[in-house]
């Protein structure tokens, strides 16, 4: 099977249980933002996607997705 990299521990995540609460939760929140990011590059992509799939649609075709792992 191919490496996942998504599948991965986050580097940042080693010791989390044990940390302060507000370290441990600022960790995550920096996680959050990071994850962000790659979405804002991402942006004229899903615009591309986004106007394809409108194009089906009103041609008369159908749009099938799936995704998987968490939100």
């Amino acid at each position: 099977m191919a490496d996942r990299p998504t599948e991965d521990r986050h580097p940042r995540a080693a010791g989390l249980h044990a940390l302060p609460g507000e370290e441990a939760l600022g960790r995550l929140l920096d996680a959050q933002a990071s994850a962000l990011e790659a979405v804002r590059a991402a942006i004229p992509a899903i615009e591309r996607a986004a106007q394809a799939a409108a194009r089906a649609l009103e041609g008369g075709g159908r749009v099938a997705y799936a995704g998987a792992g968490s939100s």
